[in-house]
């Protein structure tokens, strides 16, 4: 087995190439940080004539619902271009793929149980809708592929545009701390390490041609967690470490998802994905090692 890993370097990418290392697994990184830009087909083929690679886990993507309506272009010629530049050298080297999306595709949760593969699209906004296409095109591909959903990941060296890390720099700059609603939102968060854990199963898993797997996977975390409640975690570790919190409310300029979480049954089957129940103590980790 040979793995290309696009988007290496990022938030999961770090954590999956570091997993596959402890393994004595055979990968590659390819990430848009060390000069690898999905978007360049000339060198994506060179990559693909010489690296033997049984699967392709796609990460690369420009990320986050309020940058992508600033940055349409680059968001669809990465998120989309990029994307149909991968599937179209899986196919012409016989690659497995695994894509990520995200779980905004569906657009939150608007009945009672976690949201299922099954659920219908409903993004609402400039970066799900390149998901959804991204999603549309490995369907129509006629690849040997999977499609992982993740919902709302965190973990120790997280993208600094995630809500916590946003907070933390926030309160390093001595500014207020920005939080966009009313703090009503609710999650349910996914550990990083249980996220690539998942991913490493299914990359033995896909590369094994007897397995009939399922097509789409949910990995979710097993804790709803309110934003307020969130907020309300940060600021009394910060009052404990005599740091200043000015808490400033601001309207979102994109529609806001008011819950979102998943049902992970398939998996959990599948993969054997079983989610942690240590959201606070893995958020006072975080907190005690950043400030």
């Amino acid at each position: 087995m040979k793995i290309l890993v696009t988007g290496s370097a990022g938030f999961v990418g770090k954590n999956l190439c570091k997993l596959l290392r402890s393994n004595g697994v055979d990968y590659n990184e390819y990430d848009l940080e060390n000069g690898d830009d999905i978007r360049d087909k000339f060198k994506l083929e060179k990559l693909f004539e010489t690296g033997n690679y049984n699967i392709v886990v796609h990460l690369a993507a420009l990320t986050g619902a309020r940058r992508g309506e600033k940055f349409p272009d680059e968001y669809i010629t990465t998120n989309i271009t990029g994307t149909f530049n991968i599937i179209n050298c899986c196919q012409r080297y016989g690659c497995n793929l695994i894509f990520f999306s995200s779980s905004g595709v569906l657009g939150g949760n608007s009945g009672g149980g976690g949201l299922v593969e099954s659920d219908n699209y409903h993004p609402k906004n400039l970066y799900t809708i390149s998901k959804v296409a991204g999603e549309m095109m490995v369907k129509n591909s006629g690849l040997n592929y999977a499609i992982i959903r993740p919902f709302n990941i965190y973990g120790p060296e997280g993208r600094r545009d995630m809500v916590l890390y946003k907070w933390i720099d926030q309160v390093k700059a001595g500014k207020p701390v920005t939080v966009y609603g009313t703090g009503h939102s609710a999650r349910g968060y996914t550990y990083v390490y249980d996220l690539v854990k998942a991913i490493y199963v299914l990359c033995d898993k896909i590369n094994n041609p007897n397995n009939q797997l399922p097509k789409i996977f949910h990995l979710g975390g097993s804790e709803i967690i309110y934003l307020g409640d969130l907020l309300q975690t940060f600021v009394d570790y910060c009052n404990k470490k005599k740091l200043t919190v000015e808490i400033k409310y601001e309207n979102t300029d994109v529609e806001e998802i008011q819950l979102s979480y998943a049902d992970t049954s398939l998996a959990m089957y599948n993969l054997d994905f079983v989610p942690s129940n240590n959201f606070i103590k893995n958020i006072l980790k975080i907190l005690k090692k950043e400030l």
